[in-house]
């Protein structure tokens, strides 16, 4: 799984995962865009190996 939550995340709180309430929503429109083509390829690629 490629995930840009930790980040996401930092960047709307100001807080890491430890200091956020487990289960914290991060929001918005363009969350997804936040995951690169290369990030998907490295994964599938590790995948298959």
């Amino acid at each position: 799984m490629v995930s840009v939550y930790k980040q996401a995340l930092h960047k709307q709180t100001g807080k890491g995962t430890q200091h956020n309430k487990w289960g914290k929503r991060v929001k918005g429109e363009h969350l997804m865009q936040a995951i690169t083509c290369q990030q998907v390829m490295d994964k599938i690629d590790r995948l298959i190996e």
